[in-house]
């Protein structure tokens, strides 16, 4: 229900803009229905594990077991639109990034409650999924 309103509120303010939704399980939520262009962010099991301990102070075998309860990687990589690379810091990803905001400015408008019309209900799938 949280990201549902957080949307909703900024479809409100910001008709026709975009949101960049960064949810590691986007799709075992079903949350990639929402999203018109999805991307994978390419990060070393070393840094990944790193990122893990000093955002949540999980051990290595924590970390571990909740990446092993997630939908594989390979998978992950697969369905995604592009893929960026995210083992050389933030200045590198804010490069990447950069490289598709024309891409994500040319999508074309698909109003958010269309896609997920109340927080109860799970997101419609788009015609690519």
């Amino acid at each position: 229900a949280r990201h549902w309103e957080q949307l909703a509120a900024l479809e409100s303010s910001e008709p026709g803009g975009l949101a960049v939704l960064d949810i590691p399980l986007l799709w075992e939520g079903g949350l990639h229905a929402l999203c018109g262009l999805i991307f994978f962010v390419e990060t070393s099991d070393t840094a990944r594990a790193a990122r893990a301990a000093a955002r949540h102070g999980w051990s290595t075998e924590e970390w571990r077991r909740r990446e092993a309860s997630q939908a594989p990687l390979a998978e992950k990589r697969a369905a995604a639109d592009a893929i960026l690379i995210n083992d050389a810091g933030p200045e590198r990803l804010r490069l990447e990034c950069a490289r598709w905001a024309d891409a994500l400015r040319d999508l074309p408008a698909r109003p958010f409650v269309a896609r997920w019309p109340s927080p109860e209900a799970l997101p419609a799938k788009h015609a690519s999924a």
